[in-house]
């Protein structure tokens, strides 16, 4: 058993490519249809910009982008992965496709092996769980994005916020 893995999880389960991730159910606030995202200057490359989600401002990251994996066109089963962090802040990943809502036991979630990845990308990976014929990888949600990601991204919408603003004056 992993540390930190309760002897039971609910996970959401979204495919990225042909790879399946999961995270776990009380960390997702909700999913949604992709919306308008508002572009985000000097943002880090994996930021596509910011949405309105009834009011609350919510960075948007690219989990193709996050992850490394290539670009594709748009579908219309594309989501935004609505996730809690532990600062009352939040976030949305996109992804390819939200797939289901998978309960876990214990014995089927392992550590990540140790592989020839960057560690910007392992220090997100949580474990993998193994079901069957499926490897479904577990994210850590807190670190989507580093923290000092997260700051640039505050000051950067404080500042778009502060000239729509001066707009509309």
């Amino acid at each position: 058993m992993v540390t930190g893995v309760s002897s039971e999880e609910k996970v959401v389960v979204f495919r990225i490519g042909d790879e399946e991730f999961g995270m776990e159910v009380l960390a997702v606030s909700e999913i949604i249809r992709p919306t308008e995202i508002t572009p985000l200057p000097r943002a880090p490359k994996s930021v596509i910009g910011l949405i309105n989600l009834r009011g609350t401002v919510i960075p948007v990251i690219d989990a193709r982008e996050r992850f490394n994996l290539p670009r594709t066109e748009f579908t219309s089963n594309e989501r935004i992965v609505v996730i809690n962090l532990s600062d009352n802040q939040q976030i949305g990943l996109q992804v390819d496709m939200a797939t289901e809502i998978l309960k876990l036991s214990g014995d089927e979630v392992v550590p990540i092996p140790n592989l020839a990845i960057g560690k910007e990308v392992k220090d997100v990976l949580r474990a993998v769980a193994n079901i069957g014929d499926r490897l479904i990888i577990l994210l850590d949600p807190g670190k989507i994005l580093p923290s000092r990601s997260l700051s640039r991204i505050s000051l950067s919408s404080r500042t778009v916020k502060s000239m729509r603003e001066a707009q509309v004056e």
